[in-house]
């Protein structure tokens, strides 16, 4: 799938400025105000990551918190960048369901990546127009509607290329067992792989996932 970069960010300019001026005249626009100046806080101090504009769906209730991020560092691998945005999304959850005022405005509750938008921009790019970078470079990774995509930047044509997409349920999990694996190996001495060949394949739990979220979604 093929994104042109300035397609990309007018759209998402337009859709906070569409958002932005009701959420100032709702009563509990100040506790999402509240919420998301806490966390890009967060993400400035632990991540390099500047907010680049926030939004949503605000009209009835709390459905939908759209932020988006951009570093100018380079991007990461899948691996990285996929670890970094479940790492994103877990902690803004958790500021939102931890906050007692905005609970009785949330769509749903507890909150889940459902009611959630996050964009991590990369700017960061060699000054030529061949790329050849080494690894499949992520440049601009973000979740929408439960699904998370991790895109390249062709340096040529200004588009970006989808490299992956998956649900973010599956993300999540790959993520945690990222972190698990490399816990285990930094505290032993028990071979990398000896342990991959044991998690190579899915636990029926996740099987279970998988196959009933396929029946409701389309990759």
């Amino acid at each position: 799938m093929l994104l042109a970069k300035k397609t990309i960010h007018l759209f998402l300019w337009l859709a906070i400025f569409c958002h932005t001026s009701l959420q100032s005249e709702l009563v509990y626009g100040k506790y999402v105000d509240s919420i998301t100046n806490d966390f890009c806080s967060y993400m400035e101090t632990n991540h390099h990551l500047y907010c680049q504009g926030s939004g949503g769906r605000f009209l009835n209730n709390v459905s939908n918190i759209h932020l988006s991020f951009v570093s100018m560092q380079q991007g990461m691998t899948i691996d990285d960048a996929r670890s970094l945005l479940v790492e994103c999304v877990e902690t803004l959850l958790q500021k939102i369901n931890d906050d007692n005022q905005i609970k009785p405005y949330l769509s749903h509750y507890p909150y889940t990546v459902e009611g959630i938008t996050l964009m991590l921009s990369y700017e960061s790019f060699p000054n030529t127009q061949s790329d050849n970078r080494l690894y499949p470079t992520v440049d601009f990774i973000f979740v929408d509607d439960s699904i998370v995509y991790y895109n390249r930047l062709n340096l040529s044509s200004q588009n970006y290329v989808t490299l992956l997409q998956e649900p973010y349920f599956l993300a999540h999990d790959k993520a945690i067992l990222k972190n698990r694996f490399e816990e285990i190996t930094k505290q032993t001495n028990i071979d990398k792989n000896v342990i991959c060949n044991k998690i190579k394949q899915p636990s029926q739990s996740l099987l279970k996932k998988l196959k009933s979220f396929l029946t409701n979604k389309k990759l």
